[in-house]
């Protein structure tokens, strides 16, 4: 009994482990997520700069939580509940990850996009994309902390608006790129700046589902 008691102590201690690293991995991508639209409204090359350097300091942050991940189920054998947790969470470090690296790439087009003269209203329509997945990417976090499916659903309800969204604004940076006073590449840079939240916003999803997944056991409605 005593063998089994420490045995169930260093899980519980691993476990919690695991969902301090995967917390502090959301906040640091939350952190670089909010720069990134910072950065570009706000003019900061440096800033800019910063954020693609954080990146693989985030790509760590996934390495080290895969291995804690691998390490539990070896050492473990989890069922239930702390099983689909475990697994889920490699699943959502690796989510986090391309979010990052899709932030990653909104800064490096951000610089593109500064080093030209483009009107701020038409760098402002990203800042409509960013909301939105601003928006899910919280109700995906708090989904994590606080363990709630509730919340989570509500990532996933702004899925279909990001889409035409997304579709409406590349359209219009499409139509400015035909126009002779503008820079073909500033708005292809400002293209690929809309398609990335949307990406963002699509991985922020698949948190979501794998929260409802731990939570439920069931998968995410279709």
């Amino acid at each position: 009994m005593e063998i089994n008691t420490h045995i169930l102590t260093n899980f519980n201690d691993d476990l919690s482990a695991l969902k301090g690293r995967l917390d502090f991995m959301v906040k640091t991508v939350e952190s670089s997520l909010d720069q990134c639209i910072e950065a570009l409204l706000t003019e900061q090359k440096e800033l800019c700069n910063t954020i693609i350097a954080d990146d693989d300091e985030i790509d760590a942050m996934h390495h080290v939580i895969d291995s804690h991940a691998a390490n539990i189920l070896m050492r473990y054998n989890p069922v239930a509940s702390d099983l689909r947790f475990v697994i889920c969470s490699i699943s959502i470090a690796k989510n986090l990850e391309r979010i990052a690296d899709h932030v990653a790439e909104i800064a490096k087009n951000s610089r593109k996009v500064l080093k030209k003269e483009v009107m701020s209203t038409d760098v402002n329509y990203v800042n409509d994309l960013f909301t939105i997945a601003r928006t899910q990417f919280e109700n995906a976090k708090m989904a994590i902390i606080k363990a709630d499916p509730e919340i989570a659903e509500k990532c996933l309800d702004e899925d279909n608006k990001m889409r035409k969204l997304n579709k409406k604004i590349s359209k219009i940076y499409v139509g400015m790129m035909n126009e002779p006073s503008n820079d073909i590449s500033a708005y292809l840079a400002l293209v690929m700046i809309a398609r990335s939240f949307e990406r963002i916003s699509k991985l922020s999803c698949n948190i979501a589902e794998e929260i409802i997944y731990i939570e439920t056991a069931e998968g995410a409605r279709a």
